[in-house]
């Protein structure tokens, strides 16, 4: 009997060890993700994909645009503005 509960013991630590390296890099972070966070999407300015929830966004025109980086984001911002003052 005191075998079997050891055995037990340690099958659940070996599971305790192994279940956050096997889990995917996306819900390492310590934080819940739902597949809408973790989808891919393309920065308009740059055209690197990235996971949504690591984005940068800003409200343009009651949407929200989703940027790789503040750099990114500012560009497309500053073009954005040159483009209305020619308009």
């Amino acid at each position: 009997m005191i075998r079997l509960l050891l055995l037990a013991l340690i099958v659940y630590g070996v599971y305790r060890w192994l279940k956050p390296r096997l889990s995917p890099s996306w819900q390492r972070d310590g934080e819940a993700v739902n597949a809408h966070e973790a989808e891919l999407i393309r920065d308009p300015e740059c055209g690197a994909y990235f996971l949504r929830n690591k984005g940068v966004s800003v409200r343009i025109d009651g949407e929200s645009v989703f940027f790789c980086s503040p750099q990114c984001r500012d560009t497309y911002l500053e073009k954005r503005k040159k483009e209305s003052k020619r308009a």
